[in-house]
């Protein structure tokens, strides 16, 4: 069954339209992996999209661990440019349209930053506000 249901009829598929990814799975952007967020509650719902979707498959975990790496560095520049280059910014918030491939790690990035990121998120949106603007639609 493709549409797997538990015993009381509810879905065990994330919806992105009804659930917040975030509140069921966690990326690690530096492998591109998926796994579940470390709640029993909500983790069988996480593990049984991971697993249906084949969301930790070759070539998946790669295009997101390029898509964290590609942002992780915009954001980089962003902090030791100085002024910012318009172009850095222009690539930066193409990056981050509500569209773009891969916007889980990238969400969860600028919004639930690791210990490791946290500095480089904070520093980003001190330096660059208008990040806070382009992400307002999706965060």
């Amino acid at each position: 069954d493709h549409f797997p249901i538990d015993g009381q009829a509810k879905n065990l598929l994330l919806d992105p339209c009804e659930d917040e990814p975030l509140d069921h799975l966690v990326w690690d952007g530096q492998t591109g992996a998926v796994g579940v967020i470390p709640d029993p509650s909500r983790a069988g719902r996480g593990h049984v999209t991971i697993d249906l979707f084949h969301l930790n498959q070759e070539p998946l975990r790669e295009e997101r661990r390029w898509k964290y790496l590609l942002v992780r560095y915009l954001l980089v520049q962003v902090v030791e440019e100085d002024p910012i280059n318009p172009e850095t910014c222009e690539v930066l918030r193409a990056e981050l349209l509500p569209h773009r491939p891969w916007l889980g790690v990238v969400r969860q990035l600028l919004s639930r930053p690791d210990d490791r990121a946290r500095p480089l998120v904070d520093a980003a949106l001190a330096k660059l506000p208008e990040i806070r603007v382009w992400i307002a639609d999706w965060l």
